[in-house]
């Protein structure tokens, strides 16, 4: 009887209710690893101008906390040792505060070089097409016929006028990063393109000014040639002139 029973026994099953089974991974697990910090999606979400004013003080505070620890220190005592070793460590989260201000201005200034030279490409981009509209038109563009079109004078007044542009846009371009924001980031970047027009501009008015440069001393050249040639001319004038009168006194003077 004992065999028949211990045959019919069914295994224990040990059950855990609790504990997952192994090989599957609950979704909130997979959900929190994808979650990573990220400094370039936090920089979006900061104001610039609340991480200047944290960055005085953070200054303020670490110069508060050099000064007592060396008041500490002067005064001596192993009692002090608690309280000294207490503002180190205040000092040292002040200090990994500015290292995370200081590598979030790299990542703002790193941004806003991207987004000027995405700028400066669409603008290098929209010129080029009208070049190539130009010259299917079979109206070749040239700098060089066109600085004999064009006023020096009204060209240097454009001049001027550009760098006032310039110099007012990015003053407002760093007022409205100074405001922060996600709402200034269109107009922003639309200073940004007007800025990069007047670039070209001055670009343009700096070649122009480079051809008649190189005009003026082609002309300053050739005219010198001439002035040369003429030169040249009269000594070989000079020259005859005193071998005839040598020749003319020679004559006078045979008998």
């Amino acid at each position: 009887m004992s065999s028949e029973s211990s045959k019919k026994r069914k295994p224990k099953v040990i059950r855990s209710d609790g504990a997952p089974a192994e090989g599957k991974r609950n979704r909130s697990d997979t959900e929190q690893e994808g979650k990573y910090y990220s400094e370039e999606a936090e920089v979006d979400l900061r104001d610039p101008g609340r991480d200047y004013e944290l960055y005085k003080y953070t200054c303020q505070e670490l110069q508060r906390l050099m000064a007592e620890i060396q008041d500490l220190k002067s005064r001596g005592g192993k009692d002090m040792a608690i309280e000294i070793e207490e503002r180190r460590i205040q000092s040292c989260v002040h200090f990994m505060t500015l290292k995370k201000l200081n590598r979030l201005a790299h990542i703002r200034l790193k941004k806003g070089r991207d987004q000027t030279h995405e700028a400066k490409q669409k603008v290098d981009a929209y010129h080029l097409q009208l070049q190539n509209l130009l010259y299917e038109e079979g109206k070749y563009y040239s700098e060089e016929a066109e600085v004999d079109l064009r006023d020096p004078g009204r060209d240097y007044e454009l001049y001027k006028y550009t760098c006032q542009e310039l110099q007012r846009l990015m003053a407002e371009i760093q007022d409205l990063k100074s405001r922060g924001g996600k709402d200034m980031a269109i107009e922003i970047e639309e200073r940004r393109i007007q800025s990069c027009v007047h670039f070209m501009t001055l670009k343009k008015l700096n070649r122009l000014a480079h051809i008649r440069l190189k005009k003026g001393r082609d002309q300053t050249h050739e005219a010198k040639q001439k002035v040369d040639a003429y030169h040249l001319q009269l000594q070989n004038l000079l020259y005859e002139v005193m071998h005839l009168q040598k020749e003319i006194t020679k004559c006078l003077e045979f008998k």
